[in-house]
């Protein structure tokens, strides 16, 4: 197997700062790029220095969601997810739990 040490080439919209490659994020840009992908940019780097061969990604940036949100009429739907959700254990069934 081929080992990619360079991540692919960037496109336009990457110029405009919308895209970051895990190789660049680490736990610091959890503002940036939100949590789960901070987490993933610090993996990538320390994995990859230790010699774990780990597949290149890269991070929408926050801004870059809520602007496609708003692009495609569907803000306001992202705001009304703050109600209350039923918890649901990953590690039962659904029909082994007791839905309130």
């Amino acid at each position: 197997m081929r080992k990619s040490t360079s991540a692919p080439s960037i496109t336009a919209s990457t110029a405009s700062g919308n895209i970051r490659w895990f190789r660049d994020i680490r736990l610091a840009d959890v503002g940036l790029v939100g949590g789960k992908n901070a987490s993933l940019g610090e993996l990538f780097s320390v994995l990859s220095v230790q010699g774990v061969r780990v597949p290149t990604g890269f991070a929408l940036t926050a801004d870059a969601y809520r602007n496609a949100l708003t692009e495609a009429g569907a803000e306001s739907f992202s705001t009304q997810s703050s109600r209350p959700h039923k918890s649901v254990s990953l590690t039962r069934r659904p029909e082994d739990q007791a839905y309130r």
